[in-house]
């Protein structure tokens, strides 16, 4: 027979190792960003480039810089890290199930998403990527302010793909508040960040610097460095409202 207090442990050591296991299986943030890695195929050119996947509602969404998708094709490598650790890549023709452009760019930015459909040959790699998925509510629409700390996190000179997916993390802060810039398309809300970051760091995310690893709150998306002759540099960031909209209409208007 077992008495109350020492059926009250089991039951506490139980719930407790469950509860453990959750919290070790959640990964983090660092290690939910992705890498695409597209050889040459056509007129695209071997290129490296960082993305995250967000999700809303059922819906994933593979979100990037406009410019890094136009290098990308149907059999560009997906690389990510799954909860278990184990490197990982599908090709993204798999997950977006069209033969056509796949991504769905901003009319006035830089950001290009891709939705990654539902079919019984990708299922695996769906519940991976649905695990190390950003929840929609953690892209912030509240600007962050100048000195506030962040981590800029991607694949910089394909820096993190060597035996196993393990991205790159650079500590830095807001620089700016939020500034119009001209470019090809028009006006351009941007923010200003240092240190600058290295090629190949194009579409990964850029999070609010928190003691709780876990956390995954977007501040907005590394695109470019700007510099003048004096070398001085500021990394270009997309913040997150604008991502947040491109994900929202994206999903709507489907």
């Amino acid at each position: 027979m077992i008495r109350n207090g020492v059926l009250l442990s089991i039951v506490a050591f139980i719930v407790t190792s469950r509860l453990t296991t959750v919290l070790a299986e959640d990964p983090d943030r660092w290690d939910r960003v992705i890498c695409l890695n597209s050889t040459p195929n056509g007129n695209a050119t071997s290129a490296i480039a960082s993305a995250f996947i967000v999700s809303y509602g059922e819906k994933l969404l593979i979100v990037t810089a406009a410019h890094a998708a136009k290098q990308t094709h149907q059999r560009t490598r997906l690389l990510f890290r799954s909860i278990d650790g184990t490197p990982q890549w599908v090709n993204l023709g798999l997950l977006t199930g069209k033969n056509q452009d796949p991504w769905i760019r901003h009319k006035n930015s830089d950001i290009a998403t891709a939705k990654i459909v539902a079919e019984k040959k990708n299922a695996p790699y769906l519940t991976q990527l649905n695990e190390i998925a950003i929840p929609l509510e953690d892209v912030l629409v509240t600007p962050v302010e100048r000195t506030t700390k962040i981590e800029s996190v991607g694949f910089p000179l394909g820096l993190g793909l060597q035996e196993q997916v393990s991205p790159i993390v650079v500590v830095g802060h807001v620089a700016s508040k939020e500034i119009l810039t001209t470019n090809d398309w028009g006006s351009e809300p941007l923010i200003y960040s240092y240190p600058d970051l290295a090629q190949g760091t194009s579409g990964g995310p850029t999070f609010l610097s928190e003691m709780d690893a876990k956390s995954t709150k977007v501040v907005g998306m590394h695109v470019a460095v700007i510099y003048d002759a004096s070398g001085g540099k500021l990394s270009k960031l997309i913040p997150s409202r604008i991502i947040r909209e491109a994900i929202v209409a994206r999903c709507e208007d489907e």
